[in-house]
């Protein structure tokens, strides 16, 4: 997902949830959306969408390449290794 649709899914999320945090400031809530979309919070995501820009992707490795830090991305990281065994014939 590009970073103007996590940007635009974590506001109209804010709007969304109005009814179940009824307490929370709008700011609150963007917090909270920010946060369910794997950022840490509002401000990082606003950072990441100024950094990578808008059709930018926050993969680990395109945040590593803008210069930020790999581990603000919302992504998880998978690893995998293939190991085979060696015979003589």
């Amino acid at each position: 997902m590009r970073m103007q649709e996590h940007l635009d899914k974590c506001k109209h999320q804010a709007r969304l949830i109005k009814a179940k945090y009824p307490k929370q400031s709008y700011m609150q809530r963007l917090e909270i959306a920010a946060h369910e979309q794997g950022f840490r919070n509002f401000k990082l995501l606003q950072d990441l969408h100024e950094l990578l820009g808008p059709d930018g992707i926050p993969s680990h490795v395109a945040i590593t390449l803008a210069g930020g830090s790999s581990t603000d991305s919302p992504y998880t990281l998978m690893t995998s290794s293939v190991s085979m065994p060696w015979h003589s014939t």
